[in-house]
């Protein structure tokens, strides 16, 4: 029952609409900011792999257009992989990403990854390698590891002329970017707890300001039903509340001044009735 009685406080009930009006315009503020800025991010992240697989497949294409046929001498074979595996070494270094070059059959020709050098001969069979040989530009594809990574694939073709002479693989890491996100996204938590304890310092005294007031009123209406019309109410300014306490003040020297004639009056019926026996053995 006290809680019940508690929540039936005008100054409670301000109170918590202030804050409950500020962390829902916090919230939707926190969520249209937070998805723009990942939006934001994660475009400028798949712009920038987009332009260095642009730039590689150039690179790529001066290599593997005058790459040896099938006959070819072994040593020519292997002076183009060192090429190419300078190439995405030196050139490129995207954070925790592999760079692949691969031939018109899909294989593996270099890798920017130390670890990875034994892919180099295998066959990559990755959808959007396929769908880049097929000529389609147009290849990314968001995936997660078994490490529960997030990365992004992208995939180029690699053009001499109208002739696809292979393509372009590019997996990078998306973790700095998520971390970076979720960084944001805690320090605005922490800013919005902020901004509600100082809501809510902010509602108590915004609350004090209409509530005292009316409490003010409330003891004077007691006073006045008991008959003490010596009090006035503090008119504190010209709003509503100011305006009230006047017209109240106002009222109870209207109702003292009424009751000081009703007083009157009664004393004089009093004094004729008393006299009135006297009156009559006269008369």
């Amino acid at each position: 029952m006290n809680g019940i009685r508690f929540f039936r406080s005008i100054q409670v009930k301000l109170i918590i609409i202030y804050v409950l009006l500020i962390l829902i315009a916090m919230q939707l503020i926190g969520v249209y900011f937070i998805s723009t800025m990942k939006t934001s991010l994660t475009s400028t992240f798949a712009k920038n792999m987009n332009e260095q697989a642009n730039l590689l497949s150039e690179f790529a294409a001066q290599t593997l257009s005058g790459q040896p046929g099938n006959t070819a001498e072994t040593s020519g074979q292997q002076t183009t992989e060192e090429d190419l595996n300078m190439l995405v070494r030196s050139l490129f270094s995207i954070n925790e990403a592999e760079i692949q070059v691969l031939d018109a059959t899909g294989k593996v020709l270099a890798t920017s990854l130390q670890a990875h050098q034994s892919y180099i001969g295998k066959k990559n069979t990755s959808l959007t390698v396929s769908r880049a040989l097929q000529g389609i530009r147009d290849n990314e594809e968001d995936v997660i590891d078994e490490d529960r990574v997030r990365k992004k694939i992208i995939a180029k073709p690699v053009m001499n002329g109208e002739k696809i002479v292979g393509a372009v693989y590019l997996v990078a890491s998306m973790k700095d970017l998520y971390q970076t996100v979720d960084r944001i996204n805690r320090i605005f938590m922490s800013g919005m707890i902020f901004a509600l304890g100082l809501t809510g310092v902010l509602g108590v005294l915004l609350a004090h300001t209409i509530t005292n007031p009316i409490k003010g009123l409330t003891r004077q209406a007691a006073a006045v039903a008991e008959g003490r019309f010596d009090q006035q109410v503090p008119v504190l300014g010209d709003d509503e509340i100011g305006r009230l306490s006047a017209v109240f003040n106002d009222m109870t020297m209207r109702l003292r001044d009424a009751l000081s004639a009703n007083e009157e009056e009664k004393d004089k019926i009093s004094s004729i009735l008393a006299n009135m026996s006297d009156g009559v053995v006269a008369a």
